[in-house]
């Protein structure tokens, strides 16, 4: 084989091996624009369905509800859940502490709008009852662990429970919180469904141990600019 010969094939390899890193980098640079957009928490709000089963001691309890998100800067999440839980002791009906203190203020507040003598407290009474309502169960952290893959721990530590019986009469309200660790992955871009291991814990029972999962939607996705944009202003 001449001189000439392997000088051009040579050639060809460099070559080669050249437009072979351009599609490499052009590929990875795709793949991480596409991770920045297709993550949970690059959406603002996220509600979800759910549905856990567990233990207290030696008793079985289920649980079902309807549980949201807003997620604000720095991946923190701001949670709300409402949960039904049924077991041996009865029907509990979980809520936010804020959420049940609040909307009871507020429907005090709008009664007494009309009424001149009270007409200060009541308007007292709705601002103050929208702002308690605004209160979150708990707060949550979420973490991109691959593409459309996220986990995320959370600590709910401002909730109530109401027990009631079997005419469905409210017995006793409890001081509720709970802690657990939840993973998540985008179906679609605004579809995804995940599952969770938690520790709950509500009044003077003891602490359960419980494992669910659920699936939701996201609602609006936030302004933020795309990663070059943000170096440009630097």
């Amino acid at each position: 084989m001449s001189e000439t010969s392997l000088n051009m094939k040579f050639k060809s390899s460099l070559l080669a091996k050249s437009r072979i890193k351009q599609l490499l980098a052009i590929l990875a640079l795709t793949l991480f624009l596409q991770t920045a957009y297709s993550q949970l928490n690059s959406n603002r709000f996220l509600i979800s369905g759910r549905f856990s089963g567990g233990l207290i001691q030696k008793d079985f309890y289920s649980t079902y509800g309807l549980s949201g998100e807003y997620i604000i800067k720095n991946k923190i999440g701001l949670v709300y859940n409402i949960d039904g839980i049924s077991s041996k002791n009865g029907f509990r009906l979980h809520s936010p502490i804020g959420l049940a203190t609040g909307g009871i203020l507020f429907y005090t507040g709008v009664k007494s709008l009309n009424d001149k003598d009270t007409e200060w407290y009541a308007k007292f009474g709705v601002i103050g009852g929208l702002i308690l309502m605004a209160l979150p169960d708990g707060i949550s952290y979420h973490q991109n662990i691959g593409y459309r893959w996220d986990i995320s721990p959370y600590a709910n530590l401002l909730g109530i429970e109401m027990t009631f019986d079997d005419n469905h009469d409210l017995e006793v309200v409890n001081y509720a919180c709970s802690f657990g660790v939840k993973t998540s992955y985008l179906i679609k871009d605004n579809l995804f469904y995940s599952g969770y291991l938690e520790t709950r814990k509500t009044g003077n029972y003891p602490w359960s141990l419980g494992i669910g999962g659920g699936i939701g939607f996201t609602i609006k996705h936030k302004d933020e600019p795309l990663p070059n944009e943000t170096n440009k202003k630097k």
